[in-house]
């Protein structure tokens, strides 16, 4: 099982368009219309980043674990 500290600190490893989306919905719960006026984005970009940054994320922290064996 991932920790919140986990997901935040693999977060950081991602570039900014992904992290910035990310934080905005899963730690902040704005939702698609609300990120794409903040970000300047379409609703459409918001979700097509939010699903690469999530893929993104959910790679980072499978290889975390494997590295690390937990």
């Amino acid at each position: 099982e991932v920790t919140m500290e986990e997901i935040k600190t693999a977060m950081t490893k991602l570039p900014d368009k992904y992290r910035n989306v990310l934080q905005l919905y899963l730690l902040e719960g704005y939702d698609h219309e609300e990120i794409g006026k903040i970000l300047e984005l379409s609703n459409t970009a918001s979700r097509t980043r939010l699903l690469r940054g999530k893929g993104f994320l959910r790679a980072i922290l499978t290889q975390e674990h494997h590295e690390t064996g937990s």
